[in-house]
């Protein structure tokens, strides 16, 4: 089965390391891959290391490209599904579904689509009309899939599998007159809580916690971005007190050198940086907002505090430094937990016939929140 993925960002992202997953999970004699996406941007080098077949012709900047030339774009998009007659496009972002379907007229080639951001669950809901040509929407949790305000029998919902591997070592205390390390991982945006975790820190500080050091890991989408929050640290005062990381691919050695995660999105899709942190092993203190707080109750993983609440979350770091050995063991315990029911198989499984049920024409509605067992 060929499958084209049109995959508009070519950042690495959540969604783009997802799609990676299942394409390096579904590779082989019954899935074959190509992905057209921008170029240079970091997402083609790991599918060139993963031997998936690649072309360019995207742009990450179309909001500032002519009509004519997103014309053109377009264009090379259509050729290269004519040449490659795909059994199924794989949308990776649901704000390319209206261009999907102006050049798709005529090809009656079945289209599935991932829902990853909610970004994309409300441009759905805002555009039903670009829903016709999609077999299956895949949400990445129930908040996602209702903000999007899908029909039933297009719905999947699937918490992501993952290969988790062996457990990262146990988080040591730091050495005598070392800080404490509590970190934040993924791009830096307000959606992703950045201006929570400034002010928790701020209030930490003020109260005398002088041994942490705020890590942070990842930059924002653009450079501007990034200098907003580097001069939003200096103009707080906490240049000291913060590591500003900037982007890594190492993801298990950047957690390793943290005693603490903090997650505080407040509408987080699902959270792939909790998935993160439990392979880890670090323990992470979560926002019990969106797809994340849904993930982390229904798995009962991570420490839940409100969204939006600075002086909250500064208080649970606060806690978790009282008794930073109990909290630590009672984590990686539950991790433990999340590792058996997050395996990849199942996961895939469900992907697969997602795929293929598109492939034959068929719609699909599935769900998938890990494999549950009676001892648990």
């Amino acid at each position: 089965m060929n499958i084209f993925v049109i995959e508009p960002s070519g950042r690495l992202y959540g969604s783009e390391y997802c799609l990676l997953d299942v394409i390096r999970g579904l590779s082989g004699s019954d899935f074959r891959w190509k992905v057209m996406l921008p170029l240079g941007h970091g997402f083609d080098t790991l599918l060139r290391e993963a031997g998936v077949a690649i072309c360019g012709g995207l742009r990450t900047d179309l909001h500032k490209v002519s009509r004519w030339r997103k014309v053109g774009m377009y264009w090379n998009l259509r050729r290269e599904l004519l040449q490659s007659k795909p059994d199924v496009v794989y949308v990776n972002q649901a704000g390319m579904l209206r261009a999907v379907d102006g050049l798709m007229r005529g090809l009656k080639i079945p289209v599935v689509c991932q829902v990853q951001t909610l970004e994309d669950a409300r441009f759905i809901a805002r555009h039903p009309e670009v829903q016709r040509r999609v077999r299956a929407f895949i949400c990445n949790s129930r908040f996602i899939a209702a903000e999007a305000g899908l029909p039933a029998s297009k719905q999947c919902i699937l918490y992501q599998g993952v290969d988790f591997g062996p457990m990262g070592p146990k988080p040591a205390a730091p050495r005598a007159g070392e800080p404490w390390r509590v970190g934040i991982l993924g791009r830096i945006a307000d959606s992703k809580g950045h201006p929570v975790f400034l002010a928790a820190a701020a209030k930490l500080v003020a109260q005398g916690l002088t041994k942490l050091r705020f890590v942070v890991i990842g930059e924002g989408l653009t450079e501007g971005d990034t200098q907003a929050f580097y001069e939003a640290v200096a103009a707080a005062g906490l240049t000291d007190y913060f590591e500003l990381r900037g982007y890594r691919r190492d993801v298990p050695g950047e957690l390793a050198r943290l005693q603490l995660v903090v997650i505080p999105s407040p509408a987080e899709p699902l959270g792939r940086v909790l998935l993160d942190a439990c392979a880890a092993g670090v323990p992470a203190i979560v926002s019990d907002s969106g797809g994340l707080g849904e993930f982390s109750r229904d798995l009962d993983i991570g420490i839940r505090v409100p969204p939006n609440e600075p002086s909250l979350l500064a208080e649970a770091v606060v806690k978790f430094l009282r008794e930073p050995e109990k909290a630590t063991e009672a984590f990686r315990q539950r991790a433990l937990q999340v590792h058996r029911r997050m395996r990849p198989g199942p996961y895939l499984a469900k992907m697969a016939l997602i795929l293929r049920n598109a492939a034959a024409g068929r719609n699909t509605a599935v769900e998938w929140f890990g494999e549950t067992h009676e001892s648990e």
